[in-house]
């Protein structure tokens, strides 16, 4: 299933990619590529919290049309929840994963902050979710619902408190002009969970 708005690089290389989880596209210095959503793990085919991804994983990727970009998932003291740019494209990889294509905001001020830590590879991605939309299985936890709310630039990729509650996932889509796409999806989510 491809949901792709904008083509990916055709030059980037999901092998070499995988070493550096984010990094800029050809001659870009705001827009990004990365792996946004793995399917697997290091650990046993398995997060550092014993979780997966798979392809089979319901990440409900025909709710918005865009997410917003943050940084930690709003956690870092100094960033808070700043919105610094924008998922505008994705493509699922079956064997791989989610591939993103983002446009960082030049005129935030963490911008050029940010630029450098991913110029130094020092970032990597972590999506977010809803608590009470997410199921994952307890016995070998593939997770089996994650409705795909939000994407992060961490240092610190699979942060267990990477969910986002409801007042602050309004709060990322009003500051990202996504309001009413995100009202559309909150409806969409009500009506899949009763």
């Amino acid at each position: 299933m491809d949901l792709i708005k904008t083509p990916l690089s055709q030059s980037w290389d999901p092998k070499a990619a995988q070493l550096t989880a984010v990094r800029f596209t050809d001659a870009s210095e705001t827009l990004i590529e990365l792996l946004g959503i793995p399917f697997g793990g290091p650990f046993g085919g398995k997060d550092m919290y014993g979780t997966y991804f798979s392809s089979k994983t319901d990440l409900a990727l025909d709710w918005f049309d865009k997410r917003p970009l943050l940084y930690h998932h709003g956690l870092d003291k100094s960033v808070k929840m700043v919105v610094v740019g924008q998922v505008n494209s994705w493509k699922v990889k079956e064997s791989v994963g989610v591939w993103m294509q983002a446009q960082l905001d030049a005129s935030n001020e963490y911008f050029a902050a940010i630029k450098q830590l991913i110029k130094d590879g020092k970032l990597y991605s972590s999506s977010g979710s809803l608590s009470y939309l997410v199921d994952i299985d307890g016995n070998t936890g593939e997770v089996k619902r994650w409705p795909w709310i939000e994407q992060s630039l961490t240092p610190t990729p699979s942060n267990p408190f990477a969910i986002v509650d409801m007042r602050s996932a309004n709060e990322h889509f009003a500051s990202a002009g996504l309001s009413e796409s995100f009202n559309r999806a909150r409806k969409q989510a009500w009506e899949t969970v009763e």
